[in-house]
């Protein structure tokens, strides 16, 4: 079975996640409060509500802001990727719609389903030869030619986020 289709390994994807997500500590990432798979089968999982919208929308709404305002709202969520890349985790999907920006003013990312860590053995890190992993506009060109996952896609995803958050438009 493939990865896409594989229920074993969809459910090892979301353990992970959760996993990755609730073992980081940092203000700028959701926090993950339990999980589990429910006796249907069905995985869930618990973090607390957050108030307002995701980025994307936001910058739908507003447009482009000013360099200042971009500067203040991406800062503890660099302070939180670092921290991520720190620990051998690479999130692989940083952009507008997996970054929240709540009513108290502040962005929160979100959707670790994609993670890559550094650590595990190529065995078991949940990903197919041949399957690119992330949003086809983010994704690094490094890794759609090679596959090899580090942190400068992040930084990479990071750099198009900026220049979307100035503009109210994505790069590509």
């Amino acid at each position: 079975p493939s990865l896409l289709t594989d229920r074993g390994a969809l459910e090892a994807r979301f353990r992970r996640e959760a996993e990755v997500a609730g073992s980081l500590s940092h203000p700028a990432v959701v926090r993950i409060l339990d999980h589990g798979v429910a006796d249907d089968g069905r995985p869930w999982l618990v973090m607390p509500r957050l108030r307002g919208r995701d980025l994307a929308a936001a910058l739908e709404h507003t447009g482009g802001l000013p360099p200042q305002r971009v500067r203040e709202l991406l800062a503890p969520v660099l302070e939180a990727v670092s921290e991520a890349h720190a620990r051998g985790v690479v999130h692989r999907d940083i952009k507008p719609g997996n970054l929240f920006l709540t009513d108290d003013d502040r962005l929160v990312l979100l959707d670790f389903g994609g993670v890559f860590l550094e650590s595990q053995p190529a065995d078991t890190r949940l990903s197919a030869t041949g399957v690119v992993v992330g949003t086809p506009r983010y994704v690094a060109p490094e890794y759609v030619r090679s596959g090899e996952v580090t942190p400068r896609g992040d930084v990479y995803q990071i750099g198009l986020l900026i220049v979307e958050m100035l503009t109210g438009r994505p790069v590509l």
